[in-house]
């Protein structure tokens, strides 16, 4: 490589699919399986134990079951959209659009693409009883310099500097550092 071109070759990820046409660019990629598989498992086990328990408790008492019955459904619904939903990143040349389906879930975004500035993702650490969950946050930074989260959870830094400098690239956006961001 020659000290004119900075430009480096990035591999896609393995999670990531990648459509280009002319003036759109469209970057897909699934949530986690794994996770949902083992949420669904643990959701019909805690929905049938609460199930159960409806059976035994009298009726005027029912009413102490209503938080454990919504977590069960919320973690059912969770499941689910790990399993089914994935997320779709389509950039035009008016937009940067964000949606997340075919279950419906918070985070769908449209966002003009004069007001993205810059580009960066952070690490997120999560730290619990069981070990350490390390993902990545995509961020962007508006003409007003104030810092806007636009995806969360990417699985590795592969995937997030890839959105990152696919979307920069396609917006003819120069790469700057930011203070706060991912460095490998």
């Amino acid at each position: 490589m020659n000290a004119i071109n900075k430009e480096q070759l990035q591999p896609i990820p393995d999670n990531l699919r990648i459509t280009e046409n002319f003036g759109e660019l469209i970057i897909e990629f699934d949530w986690s399986r794994l996770t949902g598989t083992i949420l669904l498992i643990f959701s019909f086990l805690w929905n049938g134990m609460i199930l159960f328990m409806t059976t035994k408790v009298p009726t005027e008492f029912l009413f102490v079951l209503t938080f454990p019955i919504a977590v069960g459904l919320f973690l059912f619904y969770y499941s689910l959209t790990l399993l089914k939903n994935k997320t779709v990143i389509t950039c035009t040349n008016d937009e940067l659009s964000i949606k997340s389906g075919p279950l419906p879930v918070l985070g769908n975004k449209k966002i003009d693409k004069n007001d993205i500035i810059q580009l960066y993702f952070a690490e997120n650490i999560t730290r619990n009883k069981n070990g350490t969950v390390i993902t990545y946050d995509l961020y962007m930074l508006d003409v007003n310099n104030r810092s806007k989260r636009i995806i969360k959870n990417l699985p590795n830094t592969e995937a997030a500097s890839f959105i990152e400098s696919k979307v920069e690239k396609f917006y003819k956006i120069k790469n700057v550092e930011v203070i706060g961001e991912y460095r490998k």
